[in-house]
């Protein structure tokens, strides 16, 4: 796993998709390798597809928590309400146990 986390691209930068809660180094580079660049365009999208097209260009299957995590920014960017990744979580966890 450590290796994994190894290869994610970490860009530090005053980029404006690092103003939203849950987006640090690791996650903007996840974003821009899916061709994010703007919290406009990541309001247009769909975090389900966002988390399959992670695991298509990683080329590898990534942890769970990291679809709770494009739920979460995606919302942010849609309604502006700032929620942690793992309020998804908790919301996923239940609809499993349903």
């Amino acid at each position: 796993m450590k290796d994994d986390m190894a290869k994610r691209p970490r860009i530090n930068s005053d980029h404006e998709l690092r103003s939203l809660c849950n987006v640090g180094p690791a996650t903007l580079g996840d974003l821009l390798s899916l061709g994010i660049t703007s919290i406009a365009q990541l309001a247009t999208c769909d975090p389900e597809q966002l988390f399959r097209e992670l695991e298509q260009v990683s080329g590898h299957q990534q942890n769970i928590c990291m679809l709770d995590l494009f739920h979460a920014i995606v919302h942010e960017a849609q309604a502006g309400e700032r929620r942690s990744w793992s309020y998804y979580s908790k919301l996923r966890r239940s609809k499993e146990i349903l």
